[in-house]
């Protein structure tokens, strides 16, 4: 896949033409990760913006899987 981004906060970056994660998981995306627990606002540690993706696997093969 081409063009995916994660972005510190919306408008996103010139060039992402699919952005992922905008301070929450973008429209038209959905979660559908595996034997996990995560939090799209997380507000604590925040590289830039106010929120961030925190994830807990809490089995074997978990994983983070939008759609």
């Amino acid at each position: 896949m081409d063009d995916l981004c994660l972005s510190s906060s919306p408008p996103p970056p010139a060039g992402c033409d699919a952005p992922i994660y905008l301070e929450a998981l973008a429209p038209n995306w959905q979660n559908s990760s595996l034997n996990s627990s995560y939090n799209f606002a997380e507000i604590a540690p925040v590289y830039a913006g106010s929120f961030s993706i925190s994830a807990m696997i809490t089995n074997a093969y978990g994983a983070l899987s939008v759609k």
